[in-house]
């Protein structure tokens, strides 16, 4: 089977009635002129908008767009990739989709990014193209969340340690000798706060 050739990001824009074939023409004479690529030059020439651009090149590949404005996000999701690696790859996960990492990201076709993500997650990973500036927004927002979950559960911790009876822990000392016969199921302690069980031995 021949595969389908993917569709120009012009016609995709002309199919969208996004830009008109007049637009398309100067667009591509500047384009060819400039070291700029057609879809910066589309937004710089203010035909197109950023979300635009993006959407079109999500069809391109074949990937959904997400629009992080309106999307609910997971704030659990995006604490699994720690904020320095997310901000480097513009990449924040989402949520969840049949079982795989939803990660919105600017650029999906970056595969060094995919493949760290997946490292760091140990999970599968479903790209979703989102802009640039919606993914940077999304991480200032949530991108110091994980630190702010260790710090709660280290405060948490310490509450209980401290709420802890110091008579009720369990002590590190060596045992006593165990008693033998068939009365002793358990080793005893020497120390009396301990929480181990002593043996109990009817006479």
């Amino acid at each position: 089977m021949t595969k389908r050739k993917p569709k120009q990001l012009g016609q995709i824009l002309l199919e969208q009635g996004l830009i008109t074939n007049e637009q398309l023409e100067r667009a591509l004479g500047e384009h060819r002129s400039t070291a700029r690529s057609l879809g910066r030059t589309l937004i710089d020439l203010g035909y197109i908008r950023e979300r635009d651009l993006v959407m079109a090149l999500a069809e391109q590949v074949g990937l959904d767009f997400v629009d992080l404005s309106e999307h609910q996000i997971d704030p659990l999701a995006a604490t699994l990739l720690p904020e320095q690696l997310a901000r480097r790859y513009r990449a924040l996960p989402i949520g969840e989709r049949d079982g795989k990492l939803l990660v919105a990201m600017s650029d999906p076709a970056n595969v060094f990014a995919l493949d760290d993500i997946r490292a760091i997650t140990n999970r599968d990973v479903q790209p979703i193209v989102a802009t640039a500036s919606d993914v940077e927004r999304a991480i200032a927002k949530f991108g110091g969340m994980g630190d702010q979950v260790e710090a709660l559960a280290s405060e948490a911790s310490s509450k209980l340690e401290a709420a802890w009876p110091t008579g009720r822990r369990t002590c590190t000392s060596s045992p006593t000798s165990g008693t033998s016969g068939s009365g002793s199921g358990w080793t005893a302690c020497s120390t009396r706060s301990c929480t181990r069980r002593r043996t109990s031995r009817t006479a």
